[in-house]
């Protein structure tokens, strides 16, 4: 669905914010079920997890740059499309922190003895993150007077038992079935 005025399309933007979100929590639990797999981990179901929550996020960023795009062409609004610019970069940030901490978490796990182990995880959850729905979510409700409708849609998503990521009916999106 393509918005038509300024206010829905800013809504839109919104609900794919919140669905980026839930994205990252499912992903989260996927990988402390992982986790719990351990020590000889279930490598396959995770590996199914990443390339699904991948494809998730490439089609959350695909309609986010669409929106930003149709800020700028559509609405004259260079402003917001650049506050959308530096969040697609955040959001690149954020996701590389999370997959460098699950790393960090995984390594922990394996060599609990080691404290470096402890450390990296530590020294990875302190590297600069920006609040992105406070930074960001400013620049949107420029010249808004409702910005946020009461409540947002639900995720696209839910979490299926081994952390399996399924998208919920209505879906958009069609991650890969086991």
């Amino acid at each position: 669905m393509v918005p038509t005025d300024f206010q829905t399309l800013v809504h839109r933007f919104y609900a794919v914010q919140a669905e980026r979100v839930e994205a990252y929590r499912l992903f989260d639990e996927g990988h402390e079920a992982y986790l719990r797999t351990g020590p000889h981990y279930d490598f396959d179901h995770y590996r199914q997890l990443v390339h699904e929550i991948t494809q998730a996020f490439c089609g959350l960023s695909k309609e986010v740059l669409e929106i930003k795009e149709r800020l700028h062409q559509d609405f004259d609004r260079p402003d917001l499309s650049e506050h959308i610019d530096k969040l697609q970069k955040k959001e690149k940030q954020k996701l590389e922190l999370t997959a460098k901490l699950q790393l960090a978490k995984q390594k922990a796990q394996d060599h609990p003895e080691d404290e470096g182990c402890q450390e990296k995880i530590q020294e990875v959850k302190q590297e600069p993150t920006c609040c992105l729905h406070a930074d960001y979510s400013q620049g949107m409700h420029a010249g808004l007077s409702n910005p946020v409708p009461g409540e947002l849609p639900s995720c696209r998503y839910s979490l299926q038992p081994q952390f399996g990521f399924r998208s919920k009916p209505g879906s958009t999106y069609q991650p890969a079935s086991y």
